[in-house]
């Protein structure tokens, strides 16, 4: 939350709830740490991604985000080329576009192209994109803003 300046200050609170939970339980388990309220609302502002990949366009050379999700998620992430926002779809729905709420449309690459050729040449907070951008998942906004 706080790896670039000035940080998620909506994230203190949270943070010092859930250091209190675990300072007055001297046997807390750090698993329990996922089922927290808390823990959701620090999540809540990086989204589903570990990383944010900056990609410049292979035909283009425009420069986007693409999101670096866990193996584990099904997840795969379509860029609104509009305003930035990320809707987040199951990797089984084959889709080549989504609308946005915006109005705009989101597709898997380059906004501005459409090519899927690129190279990362970046790596940024989730916590720094989504401080500025708003993310969909399962047709549910989250608290991004």
């Amino acid at each position: 939350m706080f790896s670039y300046s000035p940080g998620r200050a909506e994230g203190i609170a949270p943070l010092i709830a859930l250091v209190n939970l675990i300072r007055h339980r001297p046997n807390f388990d750090p698993l329990e740490l996922y089922g927290q309220r808390e823990w959701k609302r620090i999540i809540d502002l990086r989204g589903p991604v570990e990383t944010v990949l900056i990609y410049s366009c292979g035909s283009c050379s425009i420069q986007y985000p693409r999101m670096g999700m866990s193996g584990f998620l099904d997840l795969i992430d379509f860029l609104c080329g509009k305003c930035g926002n990320v809707i987040f779809k199951s990797t089984y729905d084959k889709l080549g576009e989504v609308a946005c709420p915006c109005g705009g449309m989101a597709r898997v690459g380059c906004p501005t192209c459409g090519s899927a050729a690129g190279r990362v040449i970046e790596e940024v907070s989730p916590y720094l994109y989504f401080s500025g951008h708003k993310f969909y998942r399962d047709d549910q906004e989250a608290p991004t803003t």
